[in-house]
């Protein structure tokens, strides 16, 4: 009795494991042929350069490429004045190895290569020179040893970081060799945290992994594509990630917006 409810059961999920296959393969089939009718399809082109290649046409939309070459150096002469409006004029990561380290294999949460310094004369220099030396007023000392905060001074502080960190992401997305996607490039992370970081130092040069990708959720697996940073950039973004400023947003993010912003100013 129990052979012949065993032999059922097994005919059972023969019968089920081919009805699944053959479905698959009608799926299969028929997106398939939807695709072949779709590549079949004219298209005509979204890109159309002028002969001497200065412009080109987008869409529709006409782009000056001596315009657009001639606003990225203004954009970068604006990211070092933003930059110099925090640090009082100075540039703080003074002590930049010749050969970085950087692990690419370590996905210990929280990892960087920033890990590896300080790249600063001295530990936490920017830090000190905001409270003790800069024009900033962050912060007072009373008769009792206890630290007080001036909020105003905290919040424009912030807004000047924000200024440069817009101007920084413009710059970060279109300037290295490989452009991506805004959804990949707004999931770059710093540090190891849910997700790899992005943002390495191989050697002398920055290159951002870019791993998040449209199909990632449905196939459960990321690519692994780098973008190498310009040297202009990577200067830029070198004096603000080791410089101190990042570190700086960190720290009183966390005073002015709770420990949320600590952890996102981090990773």
């Amino acid at each position: 009795m129990c052979d012949a409810f065993s032999a059922t059961i097994d005919v059972h999920n023969e019968i089920l494991a081919l009805g699944q296959h053959t479905v698959f393969n009608m799926l299969y089939d028929n997106q398939q042929f939807v695709a072949s009718i779709i590549f079949r399809q004219p298209r005509a082109p979204q890109l159309w350069w002028s002969p001497d290649y200065k412009q080109v046409t987008v869409k529709g939309e006409l782009v000056d490429l001596g315009k657009v070459r001639a606003g990225i150096q203004d954009m970068l002469q604006e990211a070092w004045t933003l930059l110099y409006r925090i640090t009082g004029g100075r540039k703080f990561a003074n002590k930049l190895p010749e050969h970085f380290r950087d692990d690419l294999v370590n996905e210990t949460r929280n990892y960087s290569f920033l890990d590896h310094g300080p790249f600063t004369e001295e530990p936490h220099a920017l830090m000190a020179y905001l409270i003790h030396d800069s024009q900033w007023d962050l912060s007072t000392v009373d008769a009792s040893g206890r630290v007080s905060f001036n909020m105003p001074a905290v919040h424009s502080l912030l807004n000047a970081a924000a200024d440069l960190n817009r101007t920084l992401c413009v710059l970060c997305f279109i300037l290295p060799v490989m452009s991506n996607r805004i959804s990949q490039f707004i999931a770059n992370k710093l540090r190891n945290m849910d997700r790899r970081r992005n943002t390495n130092m191989l050697i002398s040069e920055m290159i951002f992994f870019n791993t998040y990708h449209k199909m990632t959720n449905g196939t459960g697996i990321d690519v692994f594509i780098p973008a190498f940073v310009p040297p202009v950039l990577q200067e830029l973004m070198l004096e603000y990630l080791c410089g101190g400023i990042r570190e700086v947003e960190q720290v009183f993010g966390g005073i002015a917006h709770g420990s949320a912003a600590t952890e996102a100013f981090r990773s």
